[in-house]
């Protein structure tokens, strides 16, 4: 079976993202553009996946929770599990490892958590845009630990990347796939960093805003039926 997803979208709980984010505006944007499946990927926190799980079973249309974890050497990565059964686990790693800063909503924007029907639950006070405690070698393990897929996000970019702040993939990341973002040729990519070609490339939106949300023509094509699930593909 056909399947087209988006991978890296963000809901109004990452300070970043308009509060136009919610459960229902994301997810229905994405069958209008006739996606199959996306990701959320919250900076630092998993608060809003409870809702876009079960809200995404409702509209039938597949979904693979996720986070993005920003290490202490401010690199972001993705990490994807296959339903919500480390969602505690993974609340509490996030919570203990991100810096006790307050968000300055004037500054940052707000960080919304949202109920299944887009009304807010409540409001994250902890900034979640800061580097955690967490090297990239911690996430790799907590990604082991709950039997994850880690990614490294947007590896094209001048900061926030793997390959911009420590200058090459370290040895003991085994996976298939990297992330660059979505205006940036693979071509070009694979010309300027050769040793990358080992890697498949994922270009995600990357959204903070449902306009940005990928067009089906531009998602990243799987055939489920090889792999049994989604997860299990970007294994």
């Amino acid at each position: 079976m056909d399947s087209l997803w988006d991978f890296h979208i963000h809901s109004g709980l990452s300070p970043c993202a308009l509060d136009e984010m919610t459960p229902n505006n994301i997810l229905n944007m994405a069958l209008i553009k006739e996606l199959d499946g996306v990701a959320i990927t919250d900076h630092n926190s998993v608060e809003n996946l409870n809702s876009f799980y079960h809200l995404a079973k409702n509209k039938d249309i597949g979904f693979l929770p996720g986070v993005e974890i920003t290490t202490r050497e401010e690199i972001h990565v993705l990490i994807f599990f296959e339903d919500l059964t480390p969602l505690d686990y993974l609340r509490e790693v996030l919570k203990r490892n991100l810096p006790d800063i307050e968000n300055r909503r004037e500054i940052f924007g707000s960080q919304l958590i949202y109920g299944m029907d887009d009304k807010v639950i409540t409001e994250e006070t902890k900034l979640l845009t800061n580097a955690t405690r967490l090297s990239f070698g911690d996430t790799l393990d907590l990604a082991k630990e709950i039997d994850g897929v880690l990614i490294p996000a947007h590896v094209d970019r001048k900061s926030f990347s793997v390959l911009s702040n420590l200058g090459f993939i370290p040895p003991e990341f085994k996976g298939k796939f990297l992330e660059v973002s979505i205006g940036t040729s693979k071509e070009a990519f694979y010309n300027t960093h050769p040793a990358m070609k080992k890697y498949h490339l994922l270009q995600n939106s990357d959204a903070h805003q449902l306009t940005a949300i990928l067009e089906r023509e531009g998602a990243n094509y799987f055939n489920i039926e090889q792999h049994k699930s989604i997860l299990q593909s970007l294994k």
